[in-house]
C-alpha cells in the first residue's frame, strides 16, 4: 500500500487495502480472534464488486469500518451495510487538514 500512495496509484492502493482485509481475515482465523467479524463479509464483497475495499478500521472487531475506493460508496452498498448492521459516516479528505469545525460546550 505504501508504494502505491507513493507512486501516486490509487488502483492499485485499493487493491493493497483490499489484500489487507484478506490477510487481516486470514490472521483472525488462524489466531481464532475476531478481527473480521462475519457482518463484513457481504459488505466487503460488494465493496469488492464496486471496485473499492471495505475493512475493520482500528483496533478490529467490528466496531468501526472503513470504505477504500475511488468513488464513494453507492445506494446499494449503503442498504447492504445497513441491512449487516453499519450506520455510515460521511468522511471527507479535507484540504486543510484536520481542524476544529465547532467547539461543543459541556
Amino acid at each position: 500500500a505504501a508504494d502505491a500512495f507513493d507512486a501516486g496509484d490509487a488502483a492499485a492502493y485499493v487493491a493493497a487495502a483490499r489484500a489487507f482485509a484478506a490477510a487481516l481475515a486470514a490472521l483472525g482465523a488462524a489466531a481464532g480472534a475476531n478481527i473480521v467479524p462475519p457482518a463484513f463479509d457481504a459488505p466487503a464483497r460488494a465493496a469488492s464488486a464496486a471496485g473499492a475495499a471495505f475493512l475493520p478500521s482500528g483496533a478490529g472487531g467490528g466496531d468501526a469500518a472503513v470504505w477504500i475506493g475511488l468513488a464513494p460508496p453507492d445506494p446499494a452498498f449503503d442498504a447492504t451495510t445497513s441491512a449487516h448492521g453499519f450506520s455510515p459516516l460521511r468522511l471527507d479528505v479535507d484540504l486543510r487538514g484536520v481542524h476544529i469545525l465547532e467547539v461543543l460546550d459541556g
